[in-house]
């Protein structure tokens, strides 16, 4: 049986720059770009450790990412800064 994996989306210059025009009209702190594979190479990638959390968008914002998701053919998520 083959599993399905998840990894970085490999993003062009301009989808790149569409990613971070994005995230900086959501005001998120960052935008995470995955893409669906058949192969493994997401890692020991572990965000949860990090210093991010899910950020908090209303429901606008999550459309404008739905978009930008299917545009680019990829799942994105909004991260913001964990408050010290």
């Amino acid at each position: 049986m083959k599993f399905s994996e998840w990894t970085w989306a490999d993003l062009s210059g301009n989808q790149l720059k569409e990613l971070k025009e994005t995230e900086e009209s959501l005001g998120a702190d960052i935008l995470l770009a995955f893409a669906h594979t058949s192969q493994s190479g997401f890692g020991d990638v572990n965000i949860s450790q990090s210093n991010l959390k899910i950020a908090s968008i209303d429901n606008e914002q999550v459309k404008r990412l739905q978009k930008l998701e299917e545009k680019l053919q990829t799942v994105i998520i909004a991260y913001e800064q964990k408050s010290r």
